[in-house]
């Protein structure tokens, strides 16, 4: 490109790369010339060379040595780069161009003859057969130890051992106790097993080392041995047989006579306050003990002393026992029993103890039946009757007003007695007690009674007053003041002219008001007053009154 110097008409040309000259008419001169390519073979071109690069190089001018051990061509090795070249430098164990060779350390056989090698990496191991120990399996392992042989020696083998056993040992370690008595020694006995010996623990009746020897049980005790009287041998035993006269007992050493008793005890009956007493004997060897009961229980109670007197031969002994009992009273009734035991056997008899007494009191019924003047009492008698038989009665009675009790006797068991000649609507006491053999029992709890009420007496003091030409006022007293008959329910009045046969209604008067007014009277004419009074037992004795009416005389 050509450009113009101003003012001169001077022309500068600015050649492309590979021309030069003013007018850029020549190619620019070899560019090789100046050998760029350091390891390679330069080739020109216009204003430009490449490079052909030596085996191992690279770069535009050839100056990069290629570097081989980049893609890491040792496997197992260090790699040291050359020119178009590399080397490895294995680690240990291993070899070949790239160290990719495991370098087989078994080759040598270092196991010997008594293990097998196993390779690893720069090393081997040895699996040693039974036996054999050591890195190369050089070492013969001592079997013996730990002492294996737990009674006896042991001798060492390869892989093995063998136990020489003490006396009275076998077993592969010497571990088992040799069975003396597997050879059943102990012909009557049971064997023992020790180590090389045995013993025997003989059956009763056998003696000897093994048990073969019979003992005489009887030759003890005179001949008796362990029986009570008489002793028999036998192989490997005994037996027991008694005297005339005794039985053998079940333990079967033993010769009882069983219990007999002999003078028994008596039924009794006392009063009470006294004392009884029982006599029991019974005969039996071994001697028999007594023991006496009342109701299930000992009676060893206060009140009760038991004595005993003993005796006999060897073959006939007894005991006597006398049961005294003190100050009787109810609790002391009933049946004994004497209970005589010893190993042979146990007999009893009952005795009854009858304790007499007064009865109890009786209870009076509730609910009797009575009239006005009449109490029909009946009484319950008590559940203890003094263990006899109830004989009569004693019934008291009184007017709860007064003090001084009435009394009826009877002379008969029954339970009812009717006591009359009362006053009606009266409170009564009333109280009974019974009698036995003995005496009259306590008197029963006091019972209450009313008398039925009765029709009232005449009215007292019955009088007139005048009120007015024609009316009177009629007034009275109740009847029977100091012992009323009953409670007034009212008062029936009636009156009539003298001269007339017929009375008027009768008027009642307000409850038991003691006044009523009389109505319609004429004066100067006889009139009569009748008056009564009304109880529940009915109407009254009738009182009656005759005036002549004048007003103003009445």
């Amino acid at each position: 490109m050509a450009e113009e110097t101003p003012g001169t008409g001077v022309y500068t040309c600015t050649c492309p790369a590979g021309w030069e000259l003013t007018f850029c008419e020549q190619a620019v001169s070899d560019e090789c010339a100046s050998n760029p390519c350091t390891h390679g073979t330069c080739v020109d071109g216009v204003n430009s060379y490449s490079c052909t690069c030596e085996a191992g190089y690279t770069g535009v001018n050839c100056e990069t040595d290629i570097d081989e051990c980049a893609p890491r061509p040792c496997i197992h090795g260090t790699c040291v780069d050359g020119v178009n070249s590399y080397s490895c430098t294995c680690e240990a164990g291993w070899t070949g161009d790239n160290c990719e060779i495991n370098i087989d350390e078994c080759a040598s056989s270092p196991c010997g003859a008594h293990g097998m090698c196993v390779d690893g990496v720069n090393s081997y191991t040895c699996n040693c057969e039974a036996g054999w120990a050591g890195v190369n399996c050089e070492t013969d392992i001592d079997d013996c130890n730990p002492s294996p042989c737990i009674h006896g020696t042991c001798v060492d083998g390869v892989n093995s051992y063998t136990c020489t056993c003490e006396a009275g040992w076998t077993g592969v370690n010497c571990e088992r106790d040799i069975d003396e008595c597997e050879s059943s020694p102990c012909t009557h006995g049971t064997c023992v097993d020790g180590v090389n010996f045995y013993s025997c623990n003989c059956e009763t009746g056998w003696d000897g080392v093994n048990c073969q020897t019979d003992i005489n049980e009887c030759s003890p005790n005179n001949g008796r041995g362990p029986c009570e009287q008489l002793c028999t041998n036998t192989p490997d035993s005994f037996t027991c047989s008694c005297n005339d006269g005794y039985v053998l007992n079940q333990d079967g050493l033993h010769c009882d006579a069983p219990t007999q008793i002999t003078v028994p005890p008596q039924d009794s009956v006392k009063n009470a306050g006294q004392d009884a007493t029982f006599s029991c004997r019974a005969e039996g060897h071994p001697r028999p003990s007594i023991t006496w009961y009342h109701g299930g229980i000992s009676s060893n109670g206060g009140g009760v002393t038991i004595t005993e007197d003993t005796g006999g031969t060897n073959q006939h002994t007894y005991r006597e026992s006398i049961l005294t009992i003190t100050n009787l009273d109810r609790t002391d009734h009933g049946t004994y029993r004497c209970q005589a035991s010893n190993r042979g056997g146990t007999e009893e008899v009952t005795v009854t103890l009858t304790v007499r007494e007064r009865p109890d009191p009786p209870t009076v019924n509730s609910g009797l039946t009575l009239t006005t003047t009449t109490v029909m009492c009946t009484w319950s008698l008590p559940a203890y009757l003094g263990n006899l038989p109830v004989t009569g009665s004693r019934i008291q009675y009184r007017d709860i007003r007064e003090q001084q009790w009435n009394s009826i006797m009877t002379e008969t068991p029954n339970t009812n007695y009717d006591i009359t000649g009362l006053d009606p609507f009266t409170l009564y006491e009333v109280k009974v007690a019974i009698k036995n053999d003995l005496g009259y029992s306590d008197d029963s709890p006091v019972a209450h009674v009313w008398t039925a009420e009765a029709a009232p007496g005449r009215v007292e003091n019955l009088s007139l007053q005048g009120i007015s030409a024609t009316e009177v006022k009629v007034m009275w007293d109740p009847p029977d003041p100091i012992k009323p008959k009953g409670i007034i329910i009212h008062y029936m009045v009636t009156y009539k002219r003298t001269d007339e046969t017929s009375e008027s209604s009768p008027f009642t008067t307000n409850g038991n008001s003691t006044n009523i007014m009389i109505n319609d009277l004429e004066t100067d004419k006889n009139y009569t007053v009748n008056v009564w009074g009304v109880t529940s037992g009915g109407p009254g004795q009738v009182a009656d009154i005759t005036f002549l009416f004048e007003y103003s005389k009445i």
